[in-house]
């Protein structure tokens, strides 16, 4: 999770999906998203995390706090103005308001 811009660059253009494995004190989750460039947009577009046990995992949002922080980097440092991230929480979650839709838009 160190480059992700370059991890960014790397799938845009390429495959636009993106996966990657992020270590939490809990242990590993994956995230796979499609990466869409729109004018001057970054979409990270029906991102889904998931754990790789088969124990929920809880007590992770400062967690998904820097996962978003270092989307916010990554995107300003690749010259976009803004990113957006949507997905949906997954009916089985843990977390608060399981299904809901997430839409989150942050100018750079």
């Amino acid at each position: 999770m160190n480059n992700l811009s370059d991890t960014l660059l790397k799938v845009i253009g390429e495959d636009d999906f993106l996966e990657l494995e992020i270590p939490t004190p809990k242990g590993s989750v994956d995230l796979l998203a499609e990466v869409i460039v729109h004018n001057d947009t970054l979409h990270i577009k029906d991102i889904v995390i998931f754990g790789r046990s088969k124990k929920p995992l809880t007590g992770l949002v400062k967690t998904f706090f820097m996962l978003k922080t270092q989307f916010v980097e990554a995107a300003r440092k690749m010259g976009f103005k803004k990113l957006r991230i949507t997905g949906m929480r997954t009916e089985k979650s843990t977390s608060a308001s399981p299904g809901k839709e997430i839409d989150i838009i942050v100018d750079l």
